[in-house]
């Protein structure tokens, strides 16, 4: 199958109608293959009504051709369109959809019902009148949408670099009817495609939020595995909708960029993992401790305790949760060392020495003497608690990989994405895994850094130049600046908060690049409401009534108080528990007056121009403002109690539409959510790995699709907890059988596991186990096989010619597959006559 050439700005795929969207695909993908496969342009113009339209436009030329009556699409041709590549020049753009005006379908309706009550002198005079008549209205309708076009003609603009633009190049643009299918599918414009292109190794991705990062490492491992398909590449990330959402890019960006046969070449070339699942297999164990459980079952007994002893009780006060994980997690335990010679890796119990910690410059660590004293203490406890219950988190299993080194140089490349959610010790770990240490691209953005982490871009430089890894910062190192996901107004405010954050702490030049620069239309709104407690609690109710609204805290005890006052659960959100996740509407409350002192600071060192020493969690106030406010897909509002406006404008640049009492109509909340949005709403918190909360959000709706939705989050629970056995029943019950023989893989049944393989279609089981390059049928399917499952997979492997058993008697195999084949459809009428009653 020979590639086709057709790109599409986004704005025609959302001027689609929604009716008869499937069979208007249809037509305009038969419109262009037949463009490109047919020699004489002419005869294809004439079938589709092919012309230039005539007017002032502001593009080069603009073209229309006929779908149906009253329908057209305006398109260009490749050879009009300023910084397309050479290789795109023969190429189709479309632009728009453009339909006839509403009224003259209704006085077409409306005539034609008269038209047919209509009394002539007799038949013939009726039938010719009528004939008449409707040449008349169709010349109408056409003379009608020829003007819709012009008009739609001289509005249009269309820029490569700055429009939104997918390219159908093996994928058809019936796809469209399925919009996941094109995840990831763009046209990469000049930056990105430097990034693709880039040759060097290491190579340093860096991003603001919506640039394309995980999109572009996809297509860069593409081209790497064109080049050379027996390459191995590890993918790693922090969540496992991340990883989920990575996986799907890079099939779809296959299916679309390579033929059938590349695309078997690169078949079982990348291993896709979420860090966690990664050392749950090789860090030896199945169950990984969390924050939550951090919290729940260790941390409030030891603080209450702690506040209770006169010695600590002065540096425990006040010390959240999460801050304490956080130092354990990034500094204690997570910390590759000054010189990155990996103490923790030299300690029984893998923390830090205790006299090198409290020597550690501000830099690392934020805390003064008395509380990291505290700080270690409790640390110290931890390890204990953990050993007492065999438990084990993420840093003590990546010392165990460590440790072990089996896995060392299994990968020829990697990818490490979202790098700054990551302990470096992790971080030390994952490159552990490639054979020649500079084949790995990295991404991430500094300024999202609001997971417990102490992640900083220069410690990886740092890194680099101690293991005297080739780097050099202009070739090395490239940061994206095109935001795709926010509004206009949300990207100047951030761009504002970027600049507000050089002046407090100094620019960073491996850090702070040019501003962002917004791909959406949509320009957004922004609200302050700042009235009483009770106006705001009005807001926020109506808020959690909305599935297009999230509401966004800056601590763990803010967000369990606002649940309990507002009895919701799926709509409230710690900064670091909105990572990955958008909407509509974001409300942001008391971001602000949780930090309020330190607010005041930073404003104060803004006012009188004074860069203050840098401090975590300084730094951490303008990251969370940052991500809080990329969330939004349109509109954001902050609340908070006692912040004068001038304060606002000076952290937002600009005079929010502020309010000091709630009005559902000024707020802009009037759209009411159905029954199909709340579904739509809790779909999204599954994808994003909200499970408990997703299954809150299912349980609340009367729909079909509800248990079986519930039961897939449960056995993802399963899967993440690394209850492989019970995530695989669960799957396998509910026909997800891609993710049960992923499960059952990782446990001792391989009959389930191929007879899962074998649900999702032959080819899948050829593919994972007869054409793996050491598969061997005697070790890895005879003892497993037996019954129907053994008959099936000896025909597949003697039909894709596995010498080991193509000289068995065929007739004899082909013998039991059709009493095999009469057996299936036996049970079948049993069934259906039972059904029958």
């Amino acid at each position: 199958m020979k590639a086709q050439k057709l790109l599409m700005d986004i704005r025609f795929e959302r001027s689609l109608p929604d009716q008869n969207k499937e069979a208007v695909l249809n037509k305009i993908g038969q419109f262009v293959w037949e463009w490109h496969t047919t020699k004489d342009k002419n005869q294809v113009g004439n079938k589709y009504s092919v012309k230039k339209i005539k007017t002032t436009t502001k593009l080069a030329a603009v073209w229309k051709f006929k779908v149906s009556a009253g329908n057209r699409v305006l398109f260009m041709k490749g050879k009009d369109v300023e910084g397309l590549e050479e290789q795109d020049q023969d190429a189709l753009v479309l632009l728009e959809f453009c339909t006839h005006d509403k009224q003259i379908l209704t006085a077409r309706e409306k005539a034609q019902v008269n038209l047919e009550g209509y009394l002539g002198e007799s038949e013939q005079d009726r039938q010719s009148s009528n004939d008449v008549l409707r040449h008349q209205l169709e010349e109408l309708l056409e003379q009608s949408v020829e003007q819709v076009a012009r008009r739609h003609a001289e509005r249009l603009e269309y820029n490569l670099a700055t429009s939104i633009t997918r390219p159908f190049k093996y994928m058809n643009i019936e796809d469209l009817v399925n919009i996941d299918k094109l995840q990831g599918i763009f046209y990469l414009n000049e930056e990105q495609r430097r990034c693709v292109n880039q040759p060097f190794a290491p190579f340093l991705l860096f991003g603001s939020a919506g640039s394309g990062k995980t999109t572009i490492g996809v297509y860069k491992l593409i081209q790497l595995l064109t080049g050379d398909p027996n390459l191995k590449v590890g993918y790693f990330t922090y969540s496992a909708q991340l990883s989920d959402t990575a996986k799907k890019i890079y099939a779809n960006v296959k299916r679309n960029e390579l033929s059938e046969e590349e695309r078997r070449l690169q078949e079982g070339s990348i291993d896709f993992y979420p860090i966690k699942m990664y050392l749950r297999q090789y860090g030896g164990a199945r169950k990984i401790v969390e924050y939550e459980q951090f919290h729940q079952e260790f941390y409030r007994e030891a603080y209450a305790n702690y506040m209770q002893t006169p010695k600590y009780k002065k540096a425990c006060k006040g010390k959240e949760a999460y801050d304490v994980w956080k130092e354990i997690r990034g500094i204690l335990k997570g910390f590759g060392g000054i010189n990155w010679d990996l103490e923790v890796l030299k300690t029984s119990n893998g923390m830090l020495l205790e006299e090198v910690y409290i020597k550690l410059d501000a830099k690392y660590s934020p805390y003064n003497l008395e509380e990291r004293q505290f700080l270690y203490k409790l640390a110290c406890d931890y390890c204990e608690w953990l050993k007492r219950g065999n438990l084990y988190d993420e840093n003590d299993l990546a010392r165990a990989v460590l440790k072990s080194g089996t896995q060392f140089a299994c990968y020829d490349w990697i990818v490490i994405d979202e790098v700054q959610d990551l302990s470096e010790l992790e971080f030390y770990m994952l490159l552990n895994l490639v054979k020649s240490p500079e084949n790995f691209l990295m991404s991430g953005d500094y300024h999202q850094t609001i997971t417990p982490t102490y992640f900083d871009t220069r410690r990886i430089v740092n890194f680099l130049e101690r293991h005297k890894l080739r780097y050099k910062e202009d070739e090395n190192q490239v940061f994206l600046c095109t935001n795709y996901r926010n509004p206009q107004k949300m990207v100047e405010v951030g761009n504002h908060i970027a600049h507000l954050r050089q002046a407090v702490f100094g620019k960073d030049k491996r850090n702070d690049k040019d501003y962002e620069r917004a791909m959406q239309k949509t320009v957004g709104k922004l609200f302050t409401l700042r009235g009483s407690r009770q106006e705001q609690l009005k807001l926020l109710e109506e808020a959690v009534q909305k599935a297009y609204t999230y509401i966004v805290v800056a601590t763990e005890s803010e967000k369990v108080d606002l649940q309990k006052r507002l009895k919701d659960y799926t709509h409230i959100f710690t900064i670091s528990e909105i990572k990955g996740l958008e909407n509509r509407y974001i409300i942001g409350y008391n971001l602000i007056s949780s930090y309020q002192k330190k607010w005041e600071t930073l404003c104060e060192s803004i006012q009188r121009g004074i860069v203050v020493e840098e401090s975590h969690l300084y730094r951490y106030l303008f990251n969370m403002l940052y991500v809080a406010l990329t969330r939004t897909q349109e509109n954001l509002c902050l609340m908070d109690e006692g912040i004068p406006l001038e304060q606002y404008e000076t952290l937002l640049g600009c005079t929010p539409q502020d309010y000091d009492t709630f009005d559902v109509a000024a707020f802009d909340l009037l759209e009411v959510s159905t029954l199909l949005d709340f579904f739509q709403a809790a779909l999204k918190l599954e994808a994003a790995g909200k499970y408990d909360r997703a299954i809150v959000a299912y349980q609340k709706l009367s729909l079909p699709q509800v248990p079986h939705r519930i039961a897939l989050c449960e056995a993802k629970q399963y899967e993440e907890a690394g209850e492989y056995e019970v995530a695989a029943k669960l799957y396998q019950q509910e026909e997800d059988y891609e993710k049960a023989a992923a499960c059952y893989d990782y446990t001792p049944h391989r009959y389930a596991y191929y007879t899962c393989l074998l649900a999702q279609g032959e080819d899948v089981f050829v593919d994972k186990v007869i054409r793996r390059a050491d598969f061997n049928y005697t070790r890895d399917l005879a003892p497993y096989c037996k019954g129907p499952l053994k008959i099936k997979i000896e025909s597949l492997c003697i039909r894709y010619g596995y010498q080991q058993l193509v000289g068995q008697e065929e007739k004899m195999m082909g013998q039991q597959l059709i009493l095999l084949e009469l057996q299936e459809t036996l049970s079948r009428l049993e069934e259906a006559i039972r059904a029958e009653g």
